[in-house]
């Protein structure tokens, strides 16, 4: 892990997108004081990069390339290209993929000085974002599918998984409180202990209740109960 201790800021900074991660940036210059520049394909204007050092493209992954080939490309005049993809390595680019989930709701400062950042493509952060003192790891081109496949399984799968059994709580009326009280203490409790805060009726094995939880399942949500299933098979 490094950090960047500059707080050197360039002059001309363009963020390319309209997504949430755009609106963070956005938002996270503003409160470093930092001013950019915004441009998205739907904004009424054409695209310019006159006098602009800095092109930041906060667009989804599959438009990346094709955006850089067609349209990028032929206006560029030594400007640096960052993207944000944890999965995409393009030799032309430096990718500094922010290490969090943004939601549609922005953060405060405090909040976005302690996202890490994987680089790819520069030696140091401030290359890629000036002005930003965030810690960074760096990523090979060559690890980038599989380290985005664990920021998927680790931080968006649970959350799919939350998604569908908050319902069938609520059925039950189980408090939307005593939920998110169960959910925060699982969390920091793996944090603290690893896979040894790891409890239930899986880990001790347990038939006779497992047996009891996917009929139960199969009941209201054979999505859940195939899940639970696959867990069985470790």
């Amino acid at each position: 892990m490094k950090t960047n201790n500059s707080r050197d800021v360039a002059s001309n900074i363009l963020i390319i997108g309209n997504g949430r991660l755009a609106k963070h940036l956005i938002h996270w210059c503003t409160l470093l004081q930092q001013s950019v520049h915004h441009w998205h394909k739907h904004d009424n204007k054409a695209l310019s990069l006159q006098n602009i050092d800095y092109v930041w493209l906060a667009i989804s992954d599959n438009a990346l390339v094709p955006f850089y080939q067609e349209t990028l490309k032929p206006l560029l005049s030594g400007q640096k290209i960052v993207h944000f993809s944890g999965s995409l390595h393009h030799s032309d680019m430096i990718s500094a993929h922010p290490l969090m989930t943004f939601s549609h709701k922005l953060y405060d400062l405090e909040t976005y000085n302690k996202i890490y950042f994987g680089l790819t493509g520069a030696e140091s952060l401030i290359e890629a974002l000036p002005g930003f003192t965030n810690a960074f790891f760096k990523l090979r081109a060559e690890d980038k599918p599989l380290y985005h496949a664990l920021c998927v399984a680790s931080g968006n799968l649970p959350q799919l998984l939350w998604s569908e059994t908050q319902p069938q709580f609520a059925d039950l009326k189980v408090p939307p409180e005593a939920v998110k009280v169960f959910l925060q203490q699982s969390l920091t409790n793996f944090f603290s202990q690893g896979a040894q805060a790891v409890t239930g009726p899986i880990v001790r094995k347990d038939t006779t209740t497992i047996t009891k939880n996917l009929s139960a399942l199969e009941k209201v949500s054979l999505k859940l109960k195939n899940i639970y299933q696959s867990f069985l098979q470790g």
